[in-house]
C-alpha cells in the first residue's frame, strides 16, 4: 500500500503539482543562515526532487505565530505544507525494520571530526570479519577530495556490520594499535543503502539507480482510491 497508495495521496493533496520555486523568502533572504533543509523526493507517474531551506522550523507553531508573513519568512503555500505533514506524520505502526542487504561505509581520520575528544570517545573494533583495517583498504582516508571516499558492503557483510554499529546512523571513533605501538584514532559513518539506490559521484544519493528496472505497470491514481486526512502539526 505503502508504494502505490503514498503517491496517490501526495497527488490528491496537490504536491504533484506543485512548483518547488515558489518556496521563496519574503524579502529575498531567510531569517538566517546555515540552516538544515528538507528533502523531498517522489519517483511515481511524475518525478520530483526538490530542497526546501529549513521548512521544518519555519512550520513550528512558535515561529508562524511569531514570523509569519515577516521579512524573511518563506511562503509557504497550502500544498508544501501539507505534503509536509503528511510525510512527517505518517503512521509506522505494522511496519518492519529495514534490514539492508548494502550498507555505505565512512572513515576519516577522527580528529577532522572531533578535534578535542576524539581519543575520549574511542571504543575497540570487536569484529574479526570484516576487521577494521579491512575497512581501510577500501577507503581512501587521505583523500583530497571535497567528498569523503566511501566503501559498500554488501549481504550478509552489511547486515553483520550494521548490526555490531547497532542499527543507528551515527558517527562513531575507533582506535586501533599500529606495528610500532603507536594508536590511530578514526571516525566512522554507516548508513544502509536503500532498494535502488547509489551513491552519486558527490556522496548524494540516486534514486532510482541508473539501469534499474521500471515496474511493469502504470501507477494511477483515482478519487476513489480516498484521501486521508492531513496531521495536525504536533510541534
Amino acid at each position: 500500500m505503502y508504494d502505490i497508495y503514498l503517491p496517490c495521496l501526495l497527488d490528491q493533496i496537490g504536491y504533484l503539482d506543485y512548483d518547488p520555486s515558489n518556496y521563496s523568502f519574503i524579502g529575498g533572504k531567510p531569517l538566517g543562515l546555515g540552516a538544515p533543509s528538507t528533502f523531498i523526493t517522489l519517483n511515481a507517474w511524475k518525478w520530483k526532487s526538490s530542497v526546501y531551506y529549513e521548512l521544518r522550523l519555519f512550520l513550528q507553531k512558535d515561529i508562524v505565530d511569531k514570523f509569519w508573513g515577516q521579512k524573511g519568512y518563506p511562503v509557504i503555500s497550502p500544498a508544501l505544507r501539507n505534503a509536509y505533514y503528511f510525510l512527517n506524520q505518517y503512521p509506522n505502526d505494522g511496519f518492519e525494520v529495514y534490514k539492508p542487504s548494502r550498507l555505505a561505509v565512512w572513515i576519516v581520520p577522527a580528529e577532522y571530526v572531533f578535534p578535542d575528544n576524539f581519543e575520549s570517545l574511542a571504543k575497540i573494533w570487536q569484529l574479526k570479519s570484516p576487521s577494521f583495517k579491512n575497512l581501510l583498504n577500501r577507503i581512501d582516508t587521505n583523500s583530497q577530495s571535497s567528498t569523503a571516499s566511501s566503501a559498500i558492503l554488501n549481504g550478509d557483510e552489511a547486515r553483520l556490520v550494521y548490526n555490531f554499529l547497532g542499527e543507528v546512523e551515527a558517527v562513531q571513533v575507533f582506535v586501533i594499535d599500529e606495528p610500532d605501538g603507536s594508536k590511530k584514532y578514526y571516525a566512522l559513518l554507516a548508513r544502509p543503502l536503500l532498494p535502488y539506490e547509489i551513491l552519486g559521484d558527490d556522496g548524494m544519493s540516486e534514486i532510482p539507480a541508473p539501469g534499474s528496472p521500471k515496474p511493469s505497470f502504470k501507477l494511477t491514481c483515482h478519487p476513489s482510491d480516498g484521501v486521508l486526512p492531513i496531521p495536525t502539526p504536533s510541534e
